[in-house]
């Protein structure tokens, strides 16, 4: 079982082995985080749903990208594509059932059926990020 290294919190890196996995495969390296366990999709860490957030980033190496604000009431999700990344803000959060033993979605009295038809809105503070601070 592998350890969360110390960094700042709610920082994570899309490949922390500095390059993205040409295909998912079991981690070769049984000493690597579990964390940083990468997929073409970005690491374990980095695709983890961060729950009930103030402030979210998703930058470049040269800080361009997005920020999110929220009041504690939202989730982010981000995940690599092929052109591109995609940053999910998420109002309500139903991911993380886990099995027999536990499904949280069952414990807190939540349900993620939408019926066909239903409007789903919601909103989100989103700002463009340009490097410079």
């Amino acid at each position: 079982m592998g350890f969360s290294p110390r960094r700042p919190v709610g920082e994570a890196t899309a490949f922390p082995a500095g390059e993205r996995p040409a295909e998912t495969a079991p981690d070769p390296d049984p000493t690597r985080p579990w964390a940083a366990e990468a997929t073409p999709r970005g690491s374990r860490d980095f695709r983890a749903t961060k729950r009930y957030v103030r402030r979210a980033r998703l930058t470049d190496g040269s800080g361009r990208g997005v920020a999110v604000r929220a009041r504690g009431d939202r989730h982010v999700r981000a995940a690599v594509r092929d052109d591109g990344v995609d940053l999910l803000v998420l109002e309500r959060s139903l991911a993380g059932g886990g099995g027999e033993w536990f499904d949280r979605n069952a414990a807190l009295g939540l349900d993620a059926t939408v019926a066909a038809g239903e409007r789903l809105t919601g909103s989100v503070d989103v700002r463009l990020l340009d490097g410079d601070g």
